[in-house]
């Protein structure tokens, strides 16, 4: 089991590339600020569904490095947090916040999102630790091609990594013609839904999840803040890029940087076939890619973040040792 920790997890508005955005953070009560270890979300990219993942991390690491999640721009509600009001861990480098109409943001915007919060509001002290979830991973392999503080990424963890064919997946097939021609009418059920009393709308959440036998608290609550339309929105407008954008793999950025990544592909994963995992293997027999022997499922911030938090914190232990 993790430690415990007196150090607690807390959410906060900062603007990062003009945008407001959420961002969760636990910070060491000793700021050794050597490694900062950043999380990026999948789609949907609500920061509240990485709670306990990243609580259970920070405490796993028994708090040697702050530990911070962003949200993709317009997916967490900013409207439910308050702003950073000084900005003391996150030096905010936007003078001007965007109008609203920016939103949504396609895929390649989200990933200009998180360059800007790596340059922006990351110390220039410090050596930084991605974790990339699904969609995120994705996000990881640009960061590494384009971004300024791509040499002081000295480690990334893709988690079940969504970095190639995505249309043509199982989970592809089903997904691109529902976001692309039902996006509007997920749009209006979700206002519909908004308007539904609090205790209904629990309900109905945890009725349509009644085959996660494990399912959190903080993931029903995560899901609410999800079914809004700005939310959805944002989540079928990125998805939308990904079918037709997350095409070939990045096979030169992944050789230049193979020290640095560690793939861990899902047995059971819609999103990424076996076979995926297998071609990754075949192109790169040097690179740390694992296959999952115990049975998350891609969507493992719904019933098993601590597990995985935890699995992955000894990964982190042999980098910051």
């Amino acid at each position: 089991m993790a430690a415990i920790s007196t150090t607690s997890l807390v959410k906060e508005v900062v603007i990062v590339d003009g945008l407001p955005t959420v961002v969760s953070k636990i910070l060491p009560k000793k700021r050794n600020n050597k490694y900062v270890i950043v999380v990026i979300p999948g789609n949907p990219g609500l920061v509240e569904f990485y709670d306990d993942f990243v609580t259970t991390l920070f405490n796993s690491l028994h708090g040697q490095s702050p530990v911070y999640a962003i949200s993709h721009a317009g997916h967490s509600p900013a409207e439910d947090y308050l702003a950073n009001p000084d900005q003391n861990c996150l030096s905010v480098d936007d003078n001007e916040t965007k109008e609203a109409n920016s939103l949504p943001l396609s895929l390649k915007e989200q990933i200009g999102h998180k360059n800007k919060f790596l340059e922006g509001h990351i110390s220039t002290h410090s050596k930084i630790i991605l974790i990339g979830h699904s969609i995120g991973a994705y996000v990881i392999l640009n960061l590494l091609r384009t971004c300024q503080r791509a040499s002081d990424i000295t480690k990334a963890f893709l988690l079940f990594p969504t970095v190639e064919r995505m249309a043509i997946s199982p989970s592809g097939r089903y997904v691109t013609p529902m976001v692309t021609y039902f996006k509007w009418l997920a749009i209006a059920s979700s206002a519909a839904f908004s308007i539904l009393p609090a205790f209904v709308k629990e309900f109905l959440v945890r009725w349509w999840l009644n085959d996660r036998k494990r399912l959190s608290l903080s993931s029903v609550e995560s899901i609410l803040k999800l079914l809004t339309p700005q939310s959805i929105d944002g989540v079928f407008t990125m998805a939308q890029h990904e079918m037709k954008e997350v095409v070939d793999l990045d096979d030169e950025v992944i050789e230049q940087n193979l020290k640095k990544l560690l793939f861990y592909y899902g047995a059971t994963d819609h999103w990424t076939p076996i076979s995926y995992y297998e071609d990754m293997k075949e192109k790169f027999p040097d690179g740390e890619i694992y296959l999952c022997e115990r049975k998350f499922k891609h969507a493992f911030v719904l019933e098993s973040s601590e597990e995985v938090a935890e699995m992955v914190a000894s990964w982190i232990q042999e980098v910051i040792a």
